[in-house]
């Protein structure tokens, strides 16, 4: 037998492991090993993913689906592998109800909610647009339940507040979001507001200054806002950047609340140039890391979901 073959049949008899129908140590220690294998950043954990047909992708999903006592490892991998990779991003929504699943569970009390956002961030961060049409069949009022799950999660989870956060940043470079949320949803502007002005999380904060910061991008949006009662959205954002400057020594949280407002109320006197890598719609990405990341990524790691930290 080749070396070639040897390595097909050892690569498939793992596959195997990663099943419902295998043992609970047999399927766990696979996990662990296909979990560790995800971690790496040389791009071999891409090519792991892909190798004989998206063979261990196939069963990462099915095992996902099939049984929620072994999602918190699944999601962990299929985050890991989707970090930096649009390929395995597209075959988990083209393959599978993970995406579903993952928004379920976000935004309810499950042990794997955490989890389950992460891998939620980085789909929706790859393709935001899909993602969205995906949650819109799901529950066509996806984008209020996120944004209340971050208003119910600040206190008691604030990890997960931002994790879902970063869900409703990515979904919000999207036009269409954007003028959902203004339009159809402005209620949950309120939630944002008092978020960004009351939470002791600066990293939260951060979070929906981005949010926030995308929604001034669109004068489709901008305009039938600005024209509102003197509750509108811009006005209650100024009252949040002094809020910030007063509560909070990050000036990352000022400095984009105050772009939202200074774009709503003189946005043809900006320099777009002067403001640095934020003067775009943000994507923000939860990523398996274990060095330091860019401000805008999140780390997820075996040391993490142990209780432990590498940062």
């Amino acid at each position: 037998m080749s070396s070639d073959s040897e390595e097909k049949t050892a690569f498939l008899e793992l596959v195997a492991f990663v099943d419902a129908t295998a043992s609970l140590n047999v399927r766990r220690a696979a996990l662990e090993y296909v979990t560790g294998v995800s971690v790496t950043l040389d791009g071999s954990a891409s090519e792991f993913f892909k190798r004989y047909d998206f063979a261990i992708g196939h069963a990462l999903c099915k095992l996902c689906e099939a049984t929620a006592s072994d999602r918190t490892q699944t999601m962990a991998a299929l985050t890991n592998f989707t970090s930096g990779s649009a390929e395995a991003a597209d075959f988990v929504l083209e393959n599978s109800r993970c995406t579903e699943i993952a928004f379920t569970a976000c935004t309810t009390d499950v042990v794997y909610a955490s989890v389950a956002a992460r891998l939620l961030a980085n789909v929706s961060r790859h393709f935001p647009d899909r993602v969205c049409q995906r949650l819109q069949k799901l529950k066509p009022g996806f984008l209020a339940s996120l944004i209340n799950e971050v208003k119910a999660s600040a206190e008691a989870d604030p990890l997960k507040a931002r994790l879902v956060g970063f869900v409703v940043v990515n979904l919000t470079t999207l036009s269409a979001v954007r003028e959902l949320l203004v339009k159809e949803h402005s209620v949950q502007l309120t939630v944002l507001y008092e978020i960004l002005a009351k939470s002791p999380s600066a990293d939260l904060r951060e979070v929906v200054a981005d949010v926030l910061r995308n929604l001034s991008f669109d004068d489709d949006v901008l305009t039938p806002v600005a024209a509102t009662s003197e509750a509108t959205v811009f006005r209650r954002v100024f009252a949040c950047r002094r809020a910030c400057a007063v509560r909070s020594s990050s000036s990352t949280v000022c400095k984009q609340v105050a772009e939202v407002y200074c774009r709503a109320t003189a946005r043809g006197a900006i320099n777009l140039d002067s403001m640095g890598p934020f003067a775009l719609p943000c994507h923000l990405v939860a990523g398996t890391v274990s060095q330091p990341t860019p401000p805008t990524c999140c780390v997820i790691s075996l040391a993490r979901r142990t209780g432990k930290s590498k940062r």
